[in-house]
């Protein structure tokens, strides 16, 4: 029974509660009208019967004759019996066989019924009163299947109509149910504006109006929810303490509906207000919720709530979850203050190193050039060369600061890179390994700043050096065109996609013919002049085509390489970050990163490849142009 549906269930119950007095009424009904029946035919048969034998001869027993007549008249059936009970005439349809038990102690007759018939005996007396036989009258009792017919067809019209008014019953109570199940099914798919409609004040009424309230609250819950997700979100440390508590006071006014809030930001030893007011009704209240990472605690926030505002567990579950984020909020900012104004002093620091080494360089260099030129001491040429690596490493610290910053603007001017990697190399003073430059780019010139081109070239070759396990080191200097400069760059960005998320870089291929932009990650190659006017792909490969006739549609391309261990697995993808070294390395980290920031900052590329013959190749490519067009 419990399967059922609680509609079809409701309906068999209706039904029951109005069949069952129905059913009992037409039983007891029909048994009284059986026993009716019964009685009167049993009566009439005894009296008809009687009439019968006191219309007899004296002293002789009814005949053939007489009994047809009987039982034709009685519409039964009769039987005449001798005292001993045997059988002298019979007449109609079913006669009795046997005299019924009983009949002889009867002295004025008796009745019985028997399936459906009743039974009547009657003792025939001679003049004597001595009893010399038995008329038994069978007579049909037909008045009691009349009875049932009727209380029949009654029942079967009460029954019918008893379950058409217990279906109509069940339906109208089950409407409003089956509409509340709807409404919830919407409200459990999300759809909190979903309501009940109550017609009546009754249970169903009062339970489609609790969850009407139910479904208001969650509504207003989901909205506050949203609205604190909405608040956490824009809660910037890098906008400052100030600033941010400010955002938090307004938007917990906002999603709470508190009437006010400040937020209050505690010092150690700071005793923290009482959690809450006593709540006085029809007054507005006061609650304080901590404001804690952990153990620590940063301060508290003070709503004052008003008076007819519904406050409930959930309420302060939301609110402790918005106090929890914004201490981590408030605590972030502080360790942002501090961290920007370390970073600050580290600028201040580095460009005050920076200068104040550079000066006593200089002049302790010049001094050691000129005695090395005087006397040729090696010795003042070592100082000459460390004064050198020292007054490198003092302006890669300066770059660095710079380039945090971000402050770098290059100087451009038209340089050879031949020659620069050439004096580079000299100035390293290792002429136990040997070297090898080939210049591919004769009658080009690079487009950069001189000075940084020195630094980036001489990272690279003092890399190398230090990798190569005094192995020869080769460089090339080449040119590329459309093409070429497109795939190199697409090479850098690639580089750059695997130090984490997109790299984008730009190659400017002249002018007249604008830039290459490259997308790492996706590897999406797009010059400038076809994103800006779209053509076919069989335009874009003849501009290809033609690009190396072209001034100005080249990039220089130099590569660094050495025949050492090659760069470590762990290191690939960070070897252009700052600070990071080898396990032997031993330097300071800086180089390599410098040099990526400044062949950015001149429009270029950097890259690392990793031949298959072992070793690594450094790479970067700069703008370039015709050495007759400079």
């Amino acid at each position: 029974m419990s399967r059922l549906p609680i509609q079809t269930r409701l309906f068999l119950a209706l039904a029951t509660v109005a069949l069952l007095p129905v059913l009992v009424f037409g039983v007891v009904d029909a048994w009284r009208a059986g026993s009716a029946s019964t009685a009167q035919v049993q009566s009439d048969a005894l009296a008809l019967a009687r009439v019968e034998v006191a219309g007899l001869p004296v002293d002789q027993l009814p005949d053939q004759t007489i009994a047809g007549r009987l039982a034709t008249m009685a519409g039964g059936s009769v039987t005449v019996f001798a005292v001993d009970g045997v059988v002298q005439a019979t007449a109609g349809d079913d006669p009795p066989a046997s005299l019924p038990e009983g009949a002889a102690q009867a002295a004025s007759g008796m009745t019985t019924a028997s399936g459906g018939s009743a039974i009547a005996v009657v003792p025939v007396h001679a003049s004597s009163g001595q009893t010399i036989g038995y008329l038994a009258l069978v007579m049909p009792i037909t008045g009691s299947s009349d009875v049932a017919v009727v209380l029949a067809f009654a029942l079967t019209l009460t029954v019918l109509w008893a379950l058409f008014l217990s279906f109509a019953f069940a339906g109208g109570l089950i409407s409003p149910m089956r509409q509340l199940t709807q409404t919830l099914d919407r409200l459990q798919a999300g759809d909190l504006s979903a309501r009940v409609v109550a017609p009546t004040d009754d249970e169903l009424g009062r339970l489609a109006a609790s969850h009407n309230r139910l479904a208001a609250a969650l509504s207003a819950r989901n909205e506050s929810l949203h609205q604190v997700l909405e608040a956490l979100a824009a809660l910037s440390p890098s906008a400052g303490i100030e600033p941010l508590v400010t955002a938090a006071e307004r938007a917990a006014t906002s999603a709470f509906g508190f009437r006010s809030v400040e937020v209050v930001l505690s010092a150690r030893g700071d005793r923290r207000p009482p959690l809450s007011d006593e709540r006085v009704p029809g007054e507005a209240w006061t609650i304080v919720e901590p404001l804690r990472l952990g153990d620590d605690e940063v301060g508290w926030l003070r709503a004052i709530v008003p008076p007819m505002r519904d406050w409930g567990p959930a309420d302060a579950d939301l609110l402790a979850l918005f106090a929890r984020q914004l201490a981590a909020a408030i605590r972030n900012a502080q360790l942002y203050a501090e961290t920007r104004s370390l970073s600050e002093l580290k600028s201040e620091f580095l460009r005050g190193v920076s200068h104040n080494l550079q000066t006593p360089l200089t002049s302790i260099r010049a001094f050691a050039e000129r005695l090395a030129s005087h006397d040729g001491d090696r010795a003042a040429r070592i100082i000459v060369e460390q004064a050198d690596r020292l007054s490198r490493l003092v302006a890669q610290l300066l770059t660095v600061s710079r380039i945090e910053a971000g402050t770098l603007r290059p100087r451009e001017e038209v340089v050879a890179l031949a020659p620069m990697v050439r004096r580079a190399w000299e100035s390293l003073g290792h002429d136990e390994i040997a070297f090898d430059l080939r210049d591919d780019a004769s009658g080009w010139l690079a487009i950069a700043d001189r000075d940084w081109v020195d630094q980036v070239v001489w990272a690279l070759l003092d890399n190398a050096v230090k990798h190569g396990g005094g192995a020869p080191v080769e460089v090339t200097v080449s040119v590329r065109s459309g093409a070429g400069v497109l795939g190199a760059v697409a090479r850098g960005a690639v580089a750059g996609a695997g130090r984490g998320g997109v790299a984008v870089a730009s190659a400017d291929r002249g002018p007249g013919h604008g830039a290459a932009t490259v997308i790492a990650g996706g590897a999406l190659l797009v010059p400038t002049s076809v994103a800006a006017h779209p053509t076919s792909a069989a335009a874009l490969r003849s501009e290809q085509d033609d690009a190396g006739r072209e001034a100005g549609t080249a990039m220089l391309d130099v590569v660094v390489r050495d025949h050492g261990p090659g760069v470590a697995a762990e290191m690939k993808t960070r070897i252009f970050d700052r600070f990071a070294t080898g396990a032997a390395s031993g330097g300071t980290g800086l180089g390599l990163n410098v040099a990526r920031g400044l062949v950015e900052a001149m429009g270029g590329t950097i890259r690392v490849e990793h031949p298959d013959d072992g070793g690594a190749a450094f790479a970067f490519t700069l703008p370039a142009e015709r050495a007759d067009e400079a």
